[in-house]
């Protein structure tokens, strides 16, 4: 029963989470509310697109793709998943990447729209707008949910090498901190 223990991590990193709150690029500044011009048109990239299916389809793409890579990971570290663990595990990712994915629908292009708008003036979001005709640009999206989760792959083998470090570290900052709490809860020496 060895791999119990990284089922906790597992599920963690195969959840498609994938927002980067940690970068070191700064957002620029909100859109305002007098930029509704802007806000249009980064709504307009989203006329004619299938944003449901879109977001649905990347989002299954990256947790299949997150679920392979940590089974790799599991399998190099010695760790054989029994295939009826994997396959509940897998369905389990699926309908709750399913469930994520229809909780966010309702305000997603809204959402999205608002970051695009942070980024790009009215005028570059028509030229984007305009550049999303192009057949080239038409192959790009198609490919978009494959694409993301097959390059995903690169991160996730090297977050998977260095969990053993991180778990490591993460049990001794957990200690450490623990017994600085019981030190305290114990008050001074008197």
């Amino acid at each position: 029963m060895k791999f119990v223990s990284v089922l906790p991590a597992l599920c963690l990193i195969a959840a498609p989470a994938l927002a980067d709150e940690g970068s070191n690029t700064s957002s620029p500044p909100a859109a305002t509310a007098g930029d509704a011009d802007t806000l249009a048109a980064a709504l307009a990239l989203f006329d004619g697109q299938d944003v449901d299916g879109q977001l649905l389809a990347s989002a299954l793409h990256m947790a299949k793709a997150s679920m392979e890579a940590d089974m790799e990971s599991l399998k190099a570290k010695g760790i054989d998943m029994p295939q009826s663990l994997t396959e509940r595990l897998s369905a389990l990712i699926y309908e709750e990447t399913k469930l994520m994915v229809e909780q966010m629908a309702p305000t997603f292009r809204q959402d999205a729209a608002a970051i695009y708008a942070r980024y790009f003036t009215a005028e570059e979001l028509r030229e984007l707008k305009r550049l999303q005709e192009h057949p080239v640009m038409k192959k790009m999206e198609g490919l978009a949910p494959s694409l993301m989760a097959e390059l995903s792959k690169i991160g996730m083998r090297a977050a998977a090498e260095r969990m053993p470090e991180i778990e490591r570290k993460s049990q001794e900052l957990v200690e450490q901190w623990l017994s600085d709490e019981s030190m305290a809860e114990a008050g001074p020496n008197t």
